[in-house]
């Protein structure tokens, strides 16, 4: 009873950590199948779990990303390393998803992937705000200039090009 009881514990601390994460969990295969997805990952996605087992990962993301994400997981399995990638991907009937992919290898009883686990964050909001942030300085009439904590220009708007005569690529950097 004592063990039937632990792994209930176990089985609900697993449930809690990986089904219930704020961040979509998948696990691909070395051809881009979808092996595990948590609850999460299936709602980014716009589908049932169940129905997104042994479905490839590429078929989801816009066409224009697909071979990004075959060169994305060839990267994870011959580095053995991290790897991050952002991609559109499309959300069943809804409105396309700019997601952050980041993904390890996980080595197999030979010392060779044989899977990849990708966490897969939603910035969606965050990609709207940047846009909507860069152009607000590129259209604003006032001179807009950002610094490093290092003292390099790494913003010079239009703006502030016609007050001070330079170019942006002459500045930043």
């Amino acid at each position: 009873r004592r063990n039937e009881s632990e792994l209930e514990e176990s089985r609900q601390k697993y449930f809690d950590l990986y089904d219930l994460a704020p961040v979509g969990y998948v696990t691909l295969d070395r051809k881009g199948r979808i092996r595990e997805i948590n609850l999460t990952g299936a709602k980014l996605l716009g589908w049932e779990r169940e129905r997104l087992k042994g479905s490839y990962f590429g078929r989801f993301v816009e066409r224009s990303a697909q071979d990004e994400i075959y060169k994305f997981c060839q990267r994870l399995f011959e580095s053995g390393g991290r790897e991050e990638i952002e991609v559109t991907i499309r959300h069943g009937e809804k409105a396309p998803l700019e997601l952050l992919l980041s993904g390890v290898a996980v080595q197999g009883p030979e010392g060779n992937g044989n899977a990849c686990q990708v966490a897969m964050t939603d910035i969606t909001a965050r990609k709207a705000a940047e846009s909507w942030r860069r152009k607000l300085i590129e259209t604003t009439e006032d001179a807009v200039i950002a610094i490093d904590r290092k003292a390099r220009v790494v913003l010079f708007n239009p703006a502030a090009e016609k007050m001070f005569g330079y170019d942006a690529e002459e500045v930043i950097g």
